[in-house]
């Protein structure tokens, strides 16, 4: 939501006119590495989208290991 936002208000281009950050072909998503810096994205196509796998979240997984 907050990509989106930052997109409408022009401060992150329409990720399908950038090229992929790992392979070059266009961009289809603007992918997290790490949630908790949520407008910290590259852009990459749904392949390597896929390939790069989950995001980090360490805010959650610290919330996660208090309640354990």
């Amino acid at each position: 939501m907050l990509v989106r936002r930052a997109v409408l208000r022009g401060e992150l281009p329409n990720v399908r006119t950038m090229k992929c950050v790992d392979c070059g072909a266009r961009g289809w998503y603007w992918e997290h590495r790490n949630y908790d810096e949520p407008l910290k994205v590259d852009p990459v196509c749904e392949p390597c989208n896929r390939k790069r796998g989950l995001a980090l979240c360490p805010s959650v997984s610290a919330d996660v290991a208090k309640a354990a």
